[in-house]
């Protein structure tokens, strides 16, 4: 009867069937016809997300500010490192996820994108184990 109505709100549904029948849990068993419809759950409006999303300024000059990531696709490994300011992207094959594999890579593409007597680089990474254990080394080194 769900379908052969057009999909109907529950009010709609609980309407049309108190009209003609009369059943314990009623509106209990119109919600769950409801909540289980496919089409139905398409067409409801999605809760707004949790997380709050923010920007920061963007940088005083072009090659200060870069964010790195791992990408899969077709069982390959593609390092990319991106310009923040101007969006100038690089990438390179890498064959794994270790730190040292990344740590060249970034030592790879990152003279390509920034002048050599430029100012110090801020690479912005996911919390991914390669990318954290680069990070605890380089602050023990700087200790």
């Amino acid at each position: 009867m769900h379908i052969k109505c057009s999909h109907p709100s529950k009010h709609q549904s609980k309407l049309v069937v108190k009209r003609c029948f009369y059943a314990l849990d009623l509106e209990k068993a119109i919600s769950d016809i409801t909540d289980t419809c496919r089409v139905c759950s398409s067409l409801q409006k999605l809760p707004q997300p949790v997380a709050e999303q923010s920007t920061q300024p963007p940088p005083q000059s072009i090659g200060i500010s870069f964010a790195a990531d791992v990408l899969k696709r077709c069982k390959q490994l593609i390092f990319l490192l991106r310009e923040t300011a101007s969006s100038y992207t690089v990438c390179c094959l890498i064959d794994d996820e270790r730190s040292t594999t990344l740590r060249n890579a970034l030592a790879r593409l990152c003279p390509e994108m920034r002048p050599i007597t430029g100012p110090p680089v801020v690479v912005s990474v996911d919390p991914e184990p390669g990318f954290v254990k680069i990070l605890l080394c380089f602050n023990s080194e700087l200790l």
